[in-house]
């Protein structure tokens, strides 16, 4: 179900915004990049050529537009200094980071680089945080869970302006925390209570930038989209995410996470080296939820893991409704594990008032999700001349459970089509379990683990069932930890591929 609707009148203005004076030094003869330094003690005055006295503060960076590329030098940048900790005002939560425009956002520099590969993220943590009260329940700065805010936090910390010109993949985000964010404001429709970490506004417009080696922790919306609300109602809100962690992200009713809201519009992510855990949401996709009405809400999935995340009805990881239009996400090498929501303890597909979500699930494994009513792992629903066809193709589905019906996959007026998979419990009623489908037959799945690659992943036994008996026709060309397929003599079911 999705008790979302989209708001048609934005209320919010942009307040925070702050002119740059000085154009940036520093060109790349070879290139025209105009590399800007950025420091949290930066000046307005400084035009960005050396980490000293010349260095920016991130505002005026980013409002800059001679400066094309931001380094930005390790600290906790926040939208504004307050007034007065104890007495935060309203316009002091609206105040954001804005970026409106194709620049390339660097973190992880130390201060001392001529050269941007010497940076280092982890080493060096870029954090942008909404902890603006300074009273947080924080690890070096940031907000780890969503339960560890307090006070009046900024309503977005990042705030990504596609309605005015469009942002495209030339706007890059990479190496940057983005933490503490409480989009709160319980008014019905307000842009202030959805995407507590980053807005990312296509309205009418695009907004699909590139953001990579990003952290999305410890954000909150009272509605949906607690890290991340990607609005591509009337336009198309697509970004990109490569090789980020999203965890301990809340949202009151849908997308604990993430939210992709494709009212009238696009809004279809592509998700590569992704892992979102211990996300939750009051209502549905305790991680992610993918929503459209009289439009296309189809994210990409590869090489993503969902653990430990809870919805309080519907999709404990992943939800996907299409109202009138169409929600049917393509997953790849994707590994489901300890999620748990009422329908849909990993997955939940709905498909309403002639809308459709048919979701094309590849080389995925589920195991130990569970359902408080029905399907422990996916569960599929065609209402109203609605249509939920998903097609599973060397899947395993093992060890989740139900507390009423269906413990591994669960159907109203949906026809889900398996083959090549492992399913334990037999077909179930109303799916088709089509030819080389594997009922019964434990793969022997080890822990969630580092197994190398980005995201951790749960390998079957190597003299298990899944092994050499995927579809090679269906098979992708390499494994969720980056194995190259297939190993054997046939693809594996599941998303690792085992050496032999």
């Amino acid at each position: 179900s999705d008790a979302d609707t989209d708001p048609d009148t934005d209320t919010d203005t942009d307040t925070d915004t702050v002119t740059g004076t000085d154009t940036g030094t520093g060109t790349d003869t070879d290139t025209g990049t105009v590399v800007c330094r950025v420091v949290v003690d930066g000046t307005s005055t400084g035009d960005g050529s050396n980490w000293a006295g010349e260095a920016m503060d991130l505002h005026s960076a980013l409002s800059e537009t001679a400066c094309t590329e931001l380094w930005l030098k390790a600290g906790v940048y926040k939208p504004i200094a307050v007034a007065d900790v104890t007495a935060v005002t309203r316009s002091e939560r609206e105040a954001r980071f804005v970026v409106d425009r194709a620049v390339a956002i660097y973190g992880g520099f130390d201060g001392s680089e001529t050269l941007r590969d010497a940076r280092d993220p982890v080493l060096h943590p870029t954090i942008l945080s909404g902890d603006i009260d300074d009273n947080d329940v924080v690890d070096q700065g940031v907000t780890v869970n969503s339960a560890d805010q307090v006070g009046r936090n900024s309503f977005h910390v990042l705030w990504l302006d596609g309605a005015r010109g469009g942002l495209f993949e030339t706007t890059l985000l990479d190496g940057l925390t983005i933490t503490g964010g409480r989009a709160d404001d319980g008014t019905p429709w307000r842009t202030e209570g959805f995407g507590g970490g980053m807005y990312c506004d296509g309205k009418g417009g695009t907004c699909n930038p590139a953001l990579s080696r990003v952290v999305f922790v410890g954000n909150t919306a009272v509605y949906s989209g607690g890290a991340v609300y990607n609005r591509g109602v009337e336009g198309e809100s697509s970004p990109s995410f490569t090789d980020a962690l999203f965890g301990g992200n809340a949202a009151g009713q849908s997308g604990g996470a993430m939210y992709n809201d494709g009212w009238d519009g696009v809004s279809s992510p592509t998700l590569v080296d992704v892992t979102f855990s211990e996300n939750q949401a009051g209502l549905s996709g305790g991680a992610v939820h993918a929503f459209t009405f009289r439009g296309e809400s189809s994210p990409t999935l590869i090489r993503v893991t969902f653990s430990d995340n809870f919805a309080g009805e519907d999709g404990g990881a992943l939800a996907n409704v299409g109202v009138t239009g169409d929600s049917s996400p393509a997953l790849t090498n994707v590994t489901f594990t300890g999620n748990a929501g009422r329908d849909g303890g990993a997955v939940f597909n709905q498909g309403r008032s002639h809308g459709v979500s048919s979701p094309q699930i590849t080389n995925v494994t589920f195991s130990g999700n569970h359902a408080d009513d029905a399907g422990g792992a996916v569960y599929s629903t065609g209402e109203s001349d609605g249509e939920s066809t998903p097609n599973l193709v060397n899947v395993i589905l093992w060890a989740d459970s139900a507390g009423v019906t269906g413990p591994e996959i669960a159907n109203e007026t949906a026809t889900p089509y398996l083959s090549y998979s492992i399913l334990e419990g037999g077909c179930p009623a109303q799916a088709m379990c089509d030819e080389g489908t594997l009922l019964d037959s434990d793969p022997v799945l080890g822990s969630l683990q580092d197994n190398g690659g980005l995201t951790w992943t749960m390998a079957p036994a190597a003299d298990g069932p899944a092994v050499d008996a995927g579809s090679d026709p269906h098979c992708p060309s390499s494994d969720q930890t980056g194995l190259a397929r297939p190993q054997g003599a046939a693809c594996d079911i599941g998303a690792v591929e085992v050496l032999p």
